[in-house]
């Protein structure tokens, strides 16, 4: 655990050999910008990348089973998530502070998004949300404040986007819930 926190180094490639890696393991290394991770690792530690504020590159194993807490949490000049298929959630600070990423294409198997996900990602313009979602924290996109497109499969039983506002809604039995808004919306007036 935390080995190459801090580090000095712009590249760390880790052999195939390496078969687990430990919490934090480069967390908070400013100059740190690629890591290629072993192919043999399925399973990534907590914190992994978290306040990697150089990190631009990070080559995954083909085969990775979940993404834990906090993995990218403010790696700021991150232009794109390395995703694997099979990730079913996107656990609390997952992407909090990566605020490099203009899209995220969020993977099909993703049936739940959890709070601070993806909070404070500044420049965040278009958001594809996964036609299995059935489960989206309040929180999730907080501070995301240039959310221009949103868009989900007219499929999925759970949420939409309103064709007249664009906004995302959320189908509930006491009426629909509006769960995050695009940039430039208006709140909608409220009558007494």
């Amino acid at each position: 655990e935390e080995v190459f926190t801090e580090c000095p180094y712009e590249k760390i490639d880790l052999p195939d050999s390496v078969l687990g890696i430990g919490v934090a393991l480069f967390k908070d290394s400013p100059n740190l910008k690629s890591v290629r991770l072993p192919e043999k690792v399925t399973e990534l530690p907590p914190y992994l990348f978290s306040g990697c504020t150089s990190l631009v590159k990070v080559k995954m194993p083909n085969v990775v089973y979940s993404f834990p807490e906090g993995l990218f949490q403010n790696c700021s000049s991150l232009p794109e998530i390395p995703f694997r298929a099979g990730i079913r959630e996107l656990p609390q600070f997952v992407f909090q502070g990566c605020s490099s990423l203009l899209s995220l294409v969020i993977p099909s198997t993703v049936e739940r998004i959890e709070a601070h996900a993806a909070e404070g990602c500044t420049n965040l313009t278009t958001l594809v949300l996964p036609e299995f979602l059935h489960e989206l924290d309040q929180t999730a996109f907080d501070n995301c404040p240039n959310i221009r497109n949103i868009r989900i499969s007219e499929d999925n039983p759970y949420f939409y986007v309103s064709e007249d506002d664009g906004c995302l809604y959320e189908r509930t039995k006491d009426g629909d819930k509006l769960r995050l808004r695009v940039a430039g919306s208006k709140p909608a007036g409220v009558s007494f």
